[in-house]
């Protein structure tokens, strides 16, 4: 039975006290009146694939406190995933899972507060890297500490292995959006930002933000030595990599 269907099911028990097994399926029963449909996420929290990622964050990124209280990077990035998992829109959506996930004696939920500050403190100032010909400057977000954090957390599930090879892929994408600092895109009625994300056998290894008026061949050459570094700094080779039209230049080739 796949995670998804399992997750599913167990969304679905909130007004029964048994699920009837079904070719073999194991007979759920809910043992809390108070069981909400939250109870699912526990089959994630408890993967062992997941546990890995929560470990790898907190090894990584090192203690979030000074002082040694509040919470932990991985439970921050838990509850942040948690509530995405659970239709979350936005990051003040955790506040009405942290009920819920209080429920369960393994999972610390922080409040959207808490979760904004990590963020904020995890985050990179943009850099503005001025065009030569046009004098234009646009704005780039590289943060290489979370890439690399990326390129770890894939090989640490199996998903990328050190010493093999594997290919790579590049594009940019166009976020629509309002925000003040959005601009805008070549698709002319179009306003918002154009991060570019490289990927290794099909999963993301580096998100790179963009400003949305910034050309997709500018300055790219130096995305692409990023990731690739990212990549042979954890001992994965690149074997080919495949980018669109957008990547033809003299630099990048």
């Amino acid at each position: 039975m796949s995670l998804e269907i399992a997750i599913f099911i167990l969304t679905q028990i909130t007004d029964q006290q048994y699920l009837t097994p079904y070719k073999g399926m194991v007979k759920v029963r809910v043992i809390s009146e108070r069981a909400q449909r939250f109870g699912g996420l526990n089959l994630v929290f408890h993967s062992k694939e997941y546990e890995k990622i929560l470990e790898l964050c907190d090894k990584e990124l090192g203690v979030r406190s000074s002082t040694g209280g509040g919470y932990s990077y991985s439970e921050v990035i838990n509850a942040l995933f948690l509530s995405v998992l659970s239709g979350g829109t936005c990051v003040e959506d955790i506040n009405l899972l942290v009920p819920e996930l209080s429920q369960s004696p393994y999972i610390k939920a922080p409040s959207a507060d808490s979760v904004l500050r990590t963020l904020k403190k995890l985050s990179v100032e943009d850099e503005l890297v001025k065009a030569r010909g046009s004098g234009i400057n646009y704005a780039f977000n590289r943060n290489s500490k979370l890439n690399e954090l990326l390129v770890k957390g894939t090989i640490e599930i199996g998903l990328l292995e050190r010493g093999k090879a594997c290919d790579f892929d590049y594009d940019n994408q166009i976020i629509r959006t309002r925000k003040r600092d959005s601009a805008w895109t070549y698709k002319k009625d179009v306003m918002g930002y154009a991060p570019g994300i490289a990927f290794a056998n099909g999963h993301p290894i580096s998100i790179e933000g963009r400003g949305g008026n910034a050309p997709v061949i500018f300055d790219q050459a130096r995305t692409l030595r990023l990731a690739y570094e990212a990549l042979l700094k954890e001992g994965v080779k690149v074997k080919r990599s495949r980018m669109d039209a957008g990547s033809y230049s003299r630099e990048v080739i």
